[in-house]
């Protein structure tokens, strides 16, 4: 399954492009059940240091992506809105390292239903996190 990407902070309406720092569509895979199956998220494109932090626009964004897959894929179906709001209040959100030295970097987000369900998926941000200078 492939999430387009939206392009606006937390949202957009139906039109919306990958925002200019996305090498491809941003989540891809169909599973995320564990670090194993974990969903990939795709690479920033911009010639940045391999060490610069993800902006806080890059953050919210990514947030935004990993939140509304999870939507689609459980929330949907028992009709919770996917406004974001609503959504932070149902799912956390953890950044782990795992390797040694540290090879792979996941969000771990968590959704809990009260009395409906729980549910961890796993997302392979390393790509997206770390970005390798292009050669020109």
């Amino acid at each position: 399954m492939i999430l387009a990407a939206s392009a606006a902070g937390l949202g957009c309406s139906a039109g919306c492009h990958d925002p200019h720092w996305m090498t491809s569509s941003a989540i891809q895979g169909n599973d995320g059940s564990s670090y194993e199956t974990a969903l990939r998220v795709g690479a920033r494109s911009y010639p940045v240091n391999p060490e610069t932090p993800v902006s806080s626009n890059e953050e919210q964004w990514l947030t935004r992506q990993e939140y509304e897959w999870i939507h689609g894929k459980y929330c949907r179906d028992l009709g919770i809105s996917s406004n974001p709001e609503g959504l932070e209040r149902i799912m956390h959100r953890t950044t782990e390292q795992r390797g040694t030295p540290v090879k792979r970097i996941y969000d771990v987000v968590t959704l809990t239903v009260p009395g409906a369900l729980t549910n961890v998926t796993y997302f392979d941000v390393a790509r997206f996190r770390y970005v390798r200078p292009h050669s020109y």
